[in-house]
């Protein structure tokens, strides 16, 4: 089956409150143009296709911002989010009120546009937040383990808050694939990538939900299991700065099917020595980790729970959870399971440091509990099993599904 993803590019908005152009274009992951996606704006209900090549223009008259009363800079109790009018070299410190450190994100290079960078704080109080960007610091008071507006001392060029003008639809085979905000921005290059099919087949009988990462641009399925949202497939998430995760055998193509392998650290947003120490308690409820925002890394009690919804005795569980292809036969089964619930797990395998271990055969994926120094929950389903089981090991590179907060 044709895999195929959108990529939305040269867009061009205006800011007049008379009309803007929006343009883009569509192609296949091969860079093939793709012939009739839907594109509308939500609100103004102005549509088109993609044409014969994959491009595609909009024009709509009458759109203006509408307000937003958002900080430039925000802490949100376990990160930092900033938007950005230009490229940026960026860099956090944390001190408490006698001037000891508490955190530091190196310096580091971002794009255009809003990001979150993970930034975890332990203890309780007052912490002073040094915001680095271009050479220009912003010095901030927040208090550890609240959302709250940053408090500048200095006021920073690089960063405004952005008016939403719109929500582009785009819609694939009578499906809205995505649903992605518009805002008037002074910078150009929006880009959108997504799976419009897979060699790995969804449950058509489920209506996915979507969720957009404003971070790389890229958009997952999602779906629901009992009360609890989660991802539909594996976060492919590669960092700000640094790269994180891995790509099984570091093929990007294996990324793209099976998502990123993680360490636990690295799912949960904290420094690498974390994969050798205790860090629990820098760990909050609903953490965000290296989620996209409004997500998290579930506990360990949320995959307890989901696994009692699919199967209350969890010995079925595995089958009702994983994909229906994907998975190599164990000798004399298929390792393939009914995928009831649209969660479509694959066999990612997992990362020990220096080798990919049973890719096809086993699926891992992380949870935020950490058991000691050394070790973590997390699940795993294998191609001979019909249950949803845990084990532990920080350092080892596993799958990472986000829950919805």
């Amino acid at each position: 089956m044709k895999r195929s993803f959108v990529f939305l590019s040269s867009l061009a908005l205006s800011s007049l409150p008379c009309c803007a152009a929006v343009s883009g274009t569509v192609t296949d992951r091969a860079g093939n143009g793709l012939a009739g996606v839907g594109i509308s704006l939500a609100l103004k209900g102005t549509s088109t296709t993609t044409d014969a090549t994959g491009a595609w223009s909009l024009v709509a008259t009458g759109m203006v911002a509408r307000s937003v009363s958002k900080s430039l800079t925000r802490w949100t109790g376990n990160a930092v989010n900033l938007i950005l009018l230009e490229p940026s070299t960026v860099s956090v410190d944390a001190f408490d009120l006698k001037g000891a450190l508490q955190g530091r994100l190196s310096s580091m290079r971002l794009g255009a546009g809003s990001h979150s960078l993970p930034l975890a704080l332990s203890g309780s109080g007052m912490v002073w937040l040094r915001v680095t960007m271009n050479g220009r610091p912003t010095s901030i008071v927040v208090g550890i383990g609240h959302a709250r507006s940053l408090q500048r001392e200095q006021q920073t060029t690089a960063a405004r808050s952005q008016g939403v003008v719109d929500t582009l639809r785009f819609t694939w085979k009578s499906r809205v694939v995505a649903q992605v905000p518009l805002a008037i921005q002074d910078t150009s290059g929006f880009v959108v990538r997504m799976d419009t099919s897979s060699v790995y087949a969804w449950n058509d009988s489920i209506t996915y939900g979507n969720l957009y990462d404003s971070r790389d641009g890229q958009v997952y399925r999602t779906m629901k299991i009992g009360s609890q949202n989660w991802m539909a497939e594996n976060l492919n998430y590669a960092g700000t700065g640094r790269t994180i995760g891995r790509c099984n055998n570091n093929s990007a193509d294996s990324c793209v099917k099976y998502g990123r392998l993680y360490t636990w650290a690295e799912a949960v947003g904290l420094p690498d020595s974390c994969n050798r120490k205790v860090c629990g308690t820098r760990v909050s409820s609903k953490h965000t980790g290296i989620c996209p925002t409004g997500w998290h890394v579930p506990s360990d009690s949320e995959w307890t729970a989901m696994d009692r919804v699919v199967d209350s005795t969890n010995s079925t569980a595995g089958i009702k959870l994983k994909s229906t292809s994907g998975w190599i036969p164990d000798s004399a089964t298929s390792g393939n399971g009914t995928d009831v619930y649209g969660f479509r797990a694959l066999p990612g395998g997992y990362f020990n440091g220096t080798s990919f271990i049973y890719f096809g055969y086993v699926g891992y994926w992380w949870s935020a509990a950490e058991n000691n120094a050394s070790y973590a929950r997390f699940r795993y389903m294998s191609c001979n099993g019909t249950y949803v089981n845990r084990y532990y090991h920080k350092a080892d590179g596993f799958s990472l599904r986000c829950s919805k907060d």
